[in-house]
């Protein structure tokens, strides 16, 4: 069973290289709810460059899976696990990247 979510990208973290088999990529969006909340979603492995040309405040809708596990001490643990998103690309050539390239000609004098 799959789920969809629709929010701003809220930041999206870089990639985290697990093992030679595992890598992941979070987006992290925020609601448009009265009280907006902060949600934390998964990428992994091929999945990752599903993200590649969202940027800081697109809204997008993403469609996961639940995933839960128990570790060996008993905790259970739950992850949003991301297949796919979709939304307007503001910018699309910018891989990502959350901040703007900086420049010498800012108009300040010193």
């Amino acid at each position: 069973m799959s789920y969809e979510i629709e929010g701003n990208v809220f930041r999206i973290e870089p990639t985290k290289v697990i093992s030679d088999k595992f890598s992941v990529r979070e987006i992290i969006l925020e609601t448009d709810d009265k009280y907006p909340q902060l949600i934390r979603i998964q990428f992994a492995n091929a999945k990752i460059d599903e993200l590649d040309g969202y940027s800081v405040g697109d809204t997008v809708t993403v469609r996961f899976r639940l995933r839960g596990k128990e570790s060996a001490k008993g905790i259970v643990f739950t992850n949003l696990d991301g297949f796919a998103i979709s939304g307007e690309k503001r910018h699309p050539n910018s891989g990502g990247d959350e901040f703007p390239a900086a420049s010498d000609d800012d108009g300040m004098p010193f």
